[in-house]
This record gives structure tokens, C-alpha cells and sequence, in this order.
């Protein structure tokens, strides 16, 4: 999904990388409307984000909120609590 130029820049900027992230872990939360396969412009900023972060050995997550039924509150399961989850 990244240009050529973007993908190159960004693999010329972490080839000199002299860090070992390979112990990083990142979790990236995509609030996005769009649901999948549609691409989102968050999408795109989350792939040159995690393309920067796997280029220097992190590993990456990525969670599209849109794609999972979260309901809000602080139980461990709102499925009882959540009158909307019923």
C-alpha cells in the first residue's frame, strides 16, 4: 500500500539502524469507521507507522475496532452489564 518512494525512504532510513527493537512489542488500535476489505486513510498511516516499526524488528499488531464488538464499561464481561450488547 505504500509508494515506491515511501517504502524506500523508509528502508533507507531503518537499514542504518544500529538498535536491536527486536524485544519491542507495539499494538496498534485503527479506530477507523471503514469496515474491512474497504482501506481507510487511517489504514495508510498505520502501514508507514508499522512498516518503520517491523523495519527496525518490533513486533506489530494492529486492531481495527470497527471489526470487533467492544462494548464500553469496567466489568470483565459487559455482555452482562451492557443493556446494547443483548
Amino acid at each position: 500500500m505504500l509508494s515506491e518512494s515511501v517504502q524506500g525512504f523508509i528502508d533507507a532510513e531503518t537499514a542504518g539502524n544500529t538498535v536491536d527493537y527486536s524485544d519491542l512489542r507495539a499494538v496498534f488500535i485503527n479506530g477507523t469507521i471503514k469496515r474491512l476489505p474497504e482501506v481507510s486513510h487511517t489504514d495508510a498511516l498505520f502501514d508507514i507507522s508499522s512498516h518503520i516499526m517491523r523495519g527496525v524488528g518490533a513486533r506489530v499488531d494492529v486492531v481495527r475496532t470497527v471489526d470487533h464488538v467492544i462494548p464500553p464499561g469496567v466489568y470483565p464481561d459487559m455482555r452482562e452489564h451492557d443493556p446494547a450488547a443483548s
